[in-house]
């Protein structure tokens, strides 16, 4: 749930000098809790245009495809947010970009 407030910090900061950057960052003391995750993914999010708002708003179009998905896919699709996931791989999501697990 914190990367999302990452995501729109990272909208409002003008300087793409990441040592500034990260500097900015860790002012929230929210994120500072997330140091070394916060450098990491920082550094990935400057590299993409994210447009998603809110974890929420991303997760209901996620649920809104869900149906469509499984018809295409021929596969059981469940829609969890990352910290209530037990996958691993669940910490590599991104806001507007899933960990899709497939098994």
């Amino acid at each position: 749930e914190w990367k999302y407030p990452l995501v729109a910090k990272l909208a409002n900061i003008k300087t793409r000098n990441p040592k500034e950057l990260i500097g900015k960052l860790m002012e929230d003391a929210e994120l500072r809790k997330h140091g070394k995750e916060v450098s990491q993914l920082a550094m990935k999010a400057m590299s993409r245009t994210l447009a998603v708002k809110s974890q929420k708003s991303e997760i209901d179009a996620y649920e809104k495809a869900k149906a469509f998905l499984e018809k295409e896919s021929g596969c059981k699709i469940d829609v969890i947010p990352a910290e209530k996931s037990t996958n691993p791989k669940a910490g590599n999501s991104l806001p507007g970009k899933p960990a899709i697990v497939v098994s």
